[in-house]
Parts: C-alpha cells; structure tokens; sequence
C-alpha cells in the first residue's frame, strides 16, 4: 500500500507540473501573438498610408476565368485598368484594354484587419522561422467583417500575404480574396490579388477566379 500511495503522488506531482508547463506555454504563446499582431498594426498604418496626401496609379492586369464544375478553366476574359489613389482612397480608374464589366470585384485595397477586434490564434505547426500566420475570427455570425489568416514579416512585421472568407451575400454563395503584398516608396500595396466565388445563375452556379497581378506603380504627387 505505502507503495501504492508513493506511485499516485509521484504521478499528481508530474500531473501538476504539467498542466502548469501547458499554461506557461500558453501564455507565452499568447505574448507573441499579441506583440506581432500589435507590430503588424503599427506598420500597416504608418506605411502603407504614409501619406493620406500622396497620389499614385497602380496598372494592373486582371483574368477572368470561369471555372466548370471539376474546376477546369472554361473561358478567360483580360482586362488591363489604371486605378487612380489619393494616399488609401481609390479616385478613378482607367481601363486601358478590355472591358471592366467582368471585373467589378477586383479590389487593390484590402481592409484594415487591424482595426477589428478579432479572435486570434497562431498555428501548432508553427516551426520558428519565416512568415507568422495569425488566424483571424470572429465570435459572432452577425459581424460583417471578414475572417481569414495573415502572414507577416517576423523581421520587420511587415504584413505579406492576407487570406480573407466573406459572408456570401445576394446570388453569391461563396467569396474569398487573397492579396499578396509589396513595398513601394514608403506603401505597403499588393502585387498580386485573388478572388474566387460562387454565384447563383439562371439554371446554374457560376464558379469563378479573377487573377490580378500588379505591373506598374507610379508616385504622381
């Protein structure tokens, strides 16, 4: 019995240490989420709107491709647009080739993740070295605000890339948009953006991909 007794006390003694290891950890893996979360602010608003004032055009080359329902490509639209910005305001835009009708949902701008209140998590397979992916969610279906994942910079906090899901809304019944990022005189803008959708059709769900790629950034003012 004595050694019965000895046994059990060793494992509650292992026990405690253990959960008392998983709540340190914890929280510092909460520490570091906060701080690069809170860094990755700070750099979005100060670079990538340097200057509420600054005028600059961003040319860009945009796909159209309509996806069969095993997701093979069954058409491609192209269209070539100029889009005029006054520091994080889109002023006009300019299409140099093609048509726009289909590209309507191209957005060169991505929310301000940062100033949400939103859930956040890192990721177990985390191993220490490039991008951080921080997991963005919300608590609540009624929050209109996206969800998604960010990749930043672990040297300058730089955000590099942006997951965002949608709630779908009128005919569309899924929406997504990626952005990849660039730096640029002081901006931090996307060089390639990323929308995939499913919109309700007459007789059939339409299932789309809109590839945009950046191929000019010039400062006017």
């Amino acid at each position: 019995m004595p050694v019965k007794k000895q046994h059990r006390s060793i494992l509650t003694v292992f026990a405690g240490l253990l959960a008392l290891a998983t709540i340190g950890f914890g929280q510092s893996q909460q520490a570091v989420l906060e701080y690069y979360w809170n860094k990755a602010g700070d750099v979005w608003q100060d670079r990538r709107n340097a200057d509420s004032s600054l005028a600059y055009q961003v040319t860009a080359r945009s796909l159209y491709k309509k996806l069969s329902r095993n997701g093979e490509v069954s058409r491609v639209d192209t269209a070539l647009i100029t889009y005029h910005f006054s520091g994080p305001t889109l002023d006009s835009q300019v299409v140099v080739e093609g048509s726009e009708d289909q590209f309507d949902q191209v957005d060169l701008l991505p929310p301000n993740i940062f100033e949400h209140d939103y859930l956040r998590n890192l990721y177990p397979n985390d191993d220490g070295v490039g991008d951080l992916a921080i997991g963005i969610d919300t608590d609540s279906l009624d929050v209109n605000v996206p969800t998604g994942m960010v990749l930043v910079d672990r040297r300058n906090y730089q955000p590099r890339w942006l997951y965002l899901h949608y709630t779908p809304e009128g005919d569309y019944t899924r929406f997504t948009r990626s952005f990849r990022f660039t730096e640029h005189d002081g901006l931090i803008v996307p060089d390639s953006v990323w929308v995939v959708a499913a919109k309700r059709g007459v007789l059939f769900t339409e299932f789309f991909r809109i590839e945009t790629a950046v191929t000019d950034i010039t400062v006017t003012q």
